[in-house]
């Protein structure tokens, strides 16, 4: 799990590094504080879906270290009246050039959804699904 929070970690640093570029006001931990403010957008949410063992190490019991691949849900939340896909293909391009985030970390794009609406009017919103393949050393 450290290993992971290291990885997401550069995820961010990326996203904050080109922040002026996609044009972004907010970054959210999806787990900390998934609430939004209009005059906050345009925002993007940073999150964890699925995070499953690939292949554990046969030294120990306990499997570790083990090769990991977790999903990473980057969303981009924008005003209507934005030009979301051009925001999306900057954020996917500044995530994506460091593909290689850490000596044992990969990212690569699983897929994209959206744009999309969320029932609030002035509202939409896309998101990015990484796979993020690393080495969890374990505890």
């Amino acid at each position: 799990m450290i290993d992971r929070m290291a990885a997401m970690d550069a995820i961010k640093a990326s996203i904050t590094a080109a922040k002026t570029t996609i044009g972004l006001k907010t970054f959210k931990w999806a787990a900390e504080d998934p609430s939004i403010n209009f005059d906050e957008l345009s925002c993007v949410f940073l999150g964890v879906g699925p995070d499953d063992i690939k292949k554990y190490c046969n030294r120990g019991h306990l499997g570790y270290p083990a090769a990991r691949e977790a999903q990473i849900v980057v969303e981009l939340v924008v005003e209507a009246s934005v030009s979301i896909e051009t925001m999306f293909q900057a954020l996917r391009k500044a995530i994506l050039d460091n593909y290689q985030i850490s000596a044992t970390s990969t990212i690569r794009e699983i897929k994209s959804i959206g744009p999309i609406g969320y029932n609030i009017p002035g509202v939409k919103g896309a998101s990015l699904i990484l796979g993020l393949d690393y080495i969890d050393s374990g505890f």
